[in-house]
């Protein structure tokens, strides 16, 4: 992660990446590659280097089961400043499954958060798992560390923490989401951190049928950030979400 680089694999992936006007470092196509897509070949001219692999080589270096032949090394986005106006964020705290993660950041795209900061407790947001589940929307929402500007910034006392708990919490839509918010989703067996709860203004609880269980924490977050979202859209309130930046060598060259 030194490099602020991830890998991306198969052609949704990368047609995503190069459609949204990302320019990836390599991209990586196994000798045997038969397209499926009719608009990535044309995409892929953008790319500064484009190499080509054997299947051998090829397939072991992909994380996957059966690669679909096609990968790239794309920059990392810019990390979100807490600086910038906030509407709704996302803060993932001590959560483990890459999966979820991935789900997650899908869902705050999805949604309309402004932006995606995850904990050191939680799984790297750039795991080639949360990666794949994600598909796609780490170019759609900028991503980054809570770090201790974010974490002063939580701290204001103009920006609700809205936690989300097993029980005991006020249903998401009694919620008022038109406030500057911050949406907490931790680890599904032990809840958020004590640093977290320690700021949090307000727990949410989504209610559940007699004798289920509650939802996993991908889960719960997409149907917190759903009801977040229409109450925003009935109010006539608009996240605030930067475009990604960074997403390209040739930018970042320009700002050296």
């Amino acid at each position: 992660m030194a490099e602020r680089a991830f890998v991306i694999e198969g052609e949704r992936s990368v047609a995503d990446a190069l459609g949204r006007g990302v320019l990836p470092r390599v991209v990586l196509v196994r000798e045997d590659w038969a397209p499926q897509s009719s608009v990535l070949p044309s995409l892929m001219m953008a790319a500064p280097v484009v190499r080509h692999a054997s299947r051998a080589v090829f397939d072991s270096v992909s994380d996957v089961e059966t690669p679909a032949g096609v990968m790239a090394v794309v920059p990392m986005g810019t990390p979100p400043d807490p600086a910038l106006p906030l509407g709704l964020a996302l803060l993932i705290d001590q959560v483990r499954d890459p999966g979820n993660m991935g789900t997650l950041i899908r869902s705050a795209a999805g949604f309309g958060a402004a932006c995606v900061l995850t904990t050191a407790s939680s799984v790297e947001p750039y795991n080639p798992k949360a990666v794949r589940a994600a598909m796609g929307s780490h170019f759609a929402v900028p991503i980054g560390p809570f770090d201790p500007p974010w974490s002063d910034r939580s701290r204001d006392g103009c920006t609700q923490i809205v936690v989300a708990a097993g029980e005991a919490g006020v249903p998401p839509e009694a919620v008022d989401w038109s406030l500057p918010s911050v949406l907490v989703i931790g680890n599904e067996a032990h809840g958020v951190s004590a640093d977290i709860r320690s700021i949090a203004t307000v727990s949410v609880s989504i209610p559940m049928a007699n004798g289920v269980e509650s939802l996993n924490a991908g889960i719960a977050g997409a149907v917190i950030l759903s009801d977040a979202a229409r109450q925003r859209r009935i109010n006539g309130v608009t996240s605030v979400a930067p475009e990604r930046s960074g997403t390209s060598e040739t930018e970042r060259a320009d700002d050296d």
